[in-house]
This record gives C-alpha cells, sequence and structure tokens, in this order.
C-alpha cells in the first residue's frame, strides 16, 4: 500500500507540474551555451548608401550597421575582473608615478565587494605585484600597500607586462563577469613585434583592453591598434593628474555594460569583395571576415560601415551583397544568454545613371564623412610613424579634400573641427620622420618643383629632429579624437 500511494503521489504531482506556468521566452540548449530567443537588448539597423548600382561596369557600395541598446533596459549587476597594467619605466619618474600610484589607489576603492582585480607593473622586467585577488575589507589594504611600492626605473618592457596582465584576468575569469584588462603607458616599448598578437589573443579569450596614452611621448599607433585588436577602448591622457579620474570613469563604464563579446561575422556574397571596415580590427578567415566589437553600454551606439567592391553586372540583376551575423553575451535574471541578430543585404544593377546616386540620406552621410576623415588621419599617422612620410601625406591630402568638401556641404560643425585638426596635423606630421629622412624628402620635393639647392649645401630642417610640445600634441589629439569617433 506504502509503494502505491508513493506512485499515486509522484503521479499528481508530475500532473501539477505539466501546467506550471513556462517564461514567455524559448531557450534552446546547444552545446556549452544557451541561446535565448526573444526580446534582445539590443537593436540593428541597416542601411546602404545607394540602392542601385552601375549595371556593366564594377561599383562599389557601403553599408552601416547600427547597433543600439533597446529603451528601458534594465542594467545587470556583473562583477569586474580587472588587471591593471601600468607602466613604472624610467620615463614615468616624478609626477607621472605619483599620480599612476594615486589613480591605483582610487580604482581599487571604486570596487565593489566580490570584485576581482590584478597589478602588473613593467619596467626592464615586468612584475605581477597583486595576484588577481577578490576585493573585501582586508584585501584592499593590503593592496593598497603593494600599490605604493611602485617606483619608476628601467626601459619599457611592455610585452611583458601585458602579457601578465592578460594571463591574471584569463585565470580569474568567471561566467558573466565583464573581463577587462587596463593599460597605462608614457613611452615606446622594447620590442613591440608581440603586442598586437597578444591583444589578439585576449580578444579571443573574451578579455578587451582599454589603453590608456600618457603624455606626449607614447605610441599612439600601436596603443589604438592593442584597444582595436581586442575590442576595446583608447583613451590619450595629456595631464597625469588626471589619470585617476579615468580610472574611475572606467569603472563606471564597466557596471553599465549590457552586452559583452560583441562580434560581427561577414560573408560576402558571390564576387563580392570587403575593401574595409572602417575603424575596426577585422580578422580574415577564408572568405568570412570577424570584427570584434568588444562590449556595450546602456545607451549607447556602435556603427560599423562597411565598403564593399561589386563586379560588373548585367542590367536589373540582384546582386547579393553580404550576409551578416552579430553575436553577444547578455546577463537576464543572474544568467547570461547568448543572442543573435541576422542580416542580409541586397542591391540592384540598373542601367538608368539617374538612379546610380549615392547619398540623400543626411544621416548616413555625415557618419560616412566623419568616419573616412577620422580613417585618414589614423592612417596618415600611422605611415609616418613607419617613415613613409609622401604616403602619409598623400592619404591626408585626400581624406582633407573628401573632408572640406563635406563640411561645406553639410555646414556639419564636428566635421569642420575635424578639418580644422587635419590641417594641423598636416603640419605637424613631418615631425615623426627622424631628421635625415625629412632632408632627403624635402630635397626630392624641390626638385620635383624645378628648384634644387646648392650643390653642397645642407637643407635647413624645417623640423627639429625630436617631436617637439606643439607637433607631439597635435598628433596625439588628432588621433585621439578620430579614434572616438570610430569608436561610436
Amino acid at each position: 500500500m506504502r509503494s502505491i500511494s508513493l506512485f499515486m503521489t509522484m503521479m499528481l504531482l508530475g500532473c501539477a507540474a505539466k501546467h506550471v506556468s513556462r517564461p514567455p521566452l524559448e531557450l534552446v540548449r546547444t552545446p556549452k551555451e544557451i541561446v535565448k530567443r526573444g526580446p534582445p537588448p539590443l537593436r540593428v539597423a541597416v542601411r546602404l548608401n545607394k540602392r542601385f548600382v552601375k549595371a556593366g561596369s564594377p561599383d562599389e557600395i557601403i553599408a552601416r550597421l547600427r547597433i543600439t541598446t533597446a529603451k528601458d533596459l534594465t542594467v545587470p549587476r556583473a562583477s569586474v575582473n580587472l588587471g591593471l597594467v601600468v607602466d613604472t619605466s624610467g620615463s614615468m619618474a616624478g609626477a607621472p608615478i605619483s599620480h599612476a600610484r594615486k589613480a591605483a589607489l582610487a580604482l581599487v576603492k571604486a570596487l565593489r565587494v566580490g570584485d576581482r582585480i590584478a597589478v602588473v607593473v613593467f619596467n626592464s622586467e615586468s612584475q605581477v605585484l597583486v595576484p588577481s585577488t577578490v576585493i573585501d575589507d582586508r584585501s584592499r589594504d593590503r593592496i593598497a600597500a603593494r600599490i605604493a611600492t611602485m617606483v619608476a626605473r628601467g626601459t619599457t618592457d611592455m610585452a611583458g607586462g601585458l602579457s601578465r596582465g592578460i594571463a591574471q584576468v584569463r585565470r580569474a575569469m568567471r561566467p558573466g563577469a565583464i573581463n577587462r584588462v587596463v593599460l597605462l603607458s608614457d613611452g615606446n616599448p622594447n620590442d613591440p613585434r608581440n603586442i598586437r598578437n597578444l591583444a589578439r589573443n585576449a580578444q579571443r579569450s573574451s578579455i578587451t583592453i582599454t589603453a590608456l596614452g600618457l603624455g606626449l611621448d607614447y605610441n599612439e599607433t600601436l596603443l589604438g591598434a592593442i584597444a582595436r585588436d581586442s575590442g576595446g577602448t583608447f583613451h590619450f591622457i595629456k595631464d597625469p593628474a588626471k589619470v585617476a579620474g579615468v580610472f574611475r570613469n572606467e569603472v563606471i563604464r564597466m557596471r553599465q555594460v549590457v552586452a559583452q563579446r560583441l562580434s560581427l561575422r561577414i560573408l560576402p556574397g558571390p564576387g563580392i569583395t570587403i575593401r574595409r571596415i572602417y575603424g575596426r580590427a577585422a580578422h580574415r578567415h577564408g572568405r568570412y571576415a570577424t570584427v570584434p566589437l568588444g562590449v556595450l553600454r546602456a545607451g549607447e551606439q556602435r556603427d560599423v560601415l562597411i565598403r564593399l567592391s561589386i563586379p560588373p553586372r548585367r542590367a536589373q540583376a540582384t546582386i547579393e551583397l553580404m550576409d551578416g551575423l552579430l553575436t553577444y553575451v547578455a546577463k537576464t535574471a543572474g544568467r547570461g544568454f547568448r543572442h543573435q541578430h541576422k542580416v542580409y543585404l541586397s542591391a540592384v544593377a540598373t542601367p538608368d545613371p539617374a538612379k546610380v546616386i549615392a547619398g540623400g540620406n543626411r544621416d548616413f552621410d555625415l557618419s560616412l564623412a566623419r568616419a573616412e576623415a577620422a580613417q585618414g588621419t589614423i592612417d596618415a599617422i600611422a605611415l609616418a610613424r613607419s617613415r613613409r612620410l609622401k604616403e602619409a601625406l598623400a592619404i591626408l591630402d585626400r581624406a582633407l579634400a573628401a573632408a572640406r568638401a563635406a563640411a561645406l556641404k553639410y555646414k556639419d560643425a564636428k566635421l569642420t573641427a575635424q578639418v580644422a585638426q587635419m590641417v594641423k596635423l598636416r603640419a605637424a606630421l613631418p615631425s615623426l620622420v627622424p631628421r635625415v629622412l625629412r632632408q632627403a624628402w624635402e630635397r626630392r620635393r624641390r626638385r620635383r618643383r624645378g628648384r634644387p639647392g646648392r650643390p653642397g649645401r645642407r637643407l635647413r630642417p624645417t623640423k627639429p629632429s625630436a617631436p617637439v610640445p606643439a607637433p607631439a600634441a597635435t598628433i596625439r589629439k588628432a588621433h585621439s579624437a578620430a579614434t572616438k569617433v570610430l569608436d561610436k
């Protein structure tokens, strides 16, 4: 009888369980993750700069994917897993290292109980000053005591410091946590060759890097690339006293994250070639291109601009431009869910020239003009740093001419400010090239103009051999402003 009663009880419980209300979202289990189908926290809007392309001849088209957060979105509470990597080389002596210590202490104070932090310093060699530690009342004091021992000396082993910082964050990774490395440096690394690979590997591990350039002597091209390759952000800090404020803002920004591990996978259509993805690091895998986009905070907007090349097509043909898959992880009800958005873009080939007109949407045209000006700025600085001044000036001149025309057409204040910054940058770019190379370039330029110098006469350099404060500040400001445009 006992067994019959137990069986009947289990049957009744099983029947009752069938009538328990289900959540409105459908959860589909896949290996190692859960895919959530239902109202997503992000929205994706797609637009082309033109609907028709020229029939019978090659053409180009530009696509924009605009990613925004949903309205009235509740920001989930997520723990922070942070690695702070600080340059303590000899160039940081004095005010910079003093402010770096104060900023690190302020960062530790801003973290909540349960968050994690590791502190790594690098000079001639790298050192884990504080292994990844859970924040509580006792550990704060221990971490502060270790931070107080930071001193400036030696050279700049950035690769070693960044590698150790990433390793500390990777070891402490937890589901749903914000995994971040904050890198602060004021100079050039001893050996930059492997640094970008470290950033790419961090991105594959879902770790983003915030790169902070301090002062006027750091390598803005390298730090910008570190942030871009990892899906992170870059900031220029001219005044060491402002480092603490930037650190505190970084913690606040981490608290506002609503989506992590954003990644856009692009597959171009038959015969279509990806010419450029503005301001983004693209990892190629055969015909696919994967673009890491890092994280998105509440209220933020992220634009991805893609220039596509189209081969000749017959009139009235529908052109399959690309498939796109945006994936990300968002936290809901204490759990991380993987979301995805699929997009497909197409255009039509036409023999009618009147239909093949790009533009017509002010918002799209302005975002494209600003992105092209910013990309030209960053490319020119990178080329000048690699001693290719002629190419740098040519790229900057083309971007400047296009930006001037767009600023005049749209009467846009932001674009006008970009033009003014680019004009100053053009005068400052030669300061990135060593004096001897700059003199040789000037001789060739004068010969082409029919004004060769006297035989045996040494030309006086128009700029000093090292960047003086005015050109250096101009270059850093231009790079920082361009990076902000492309990060949006």
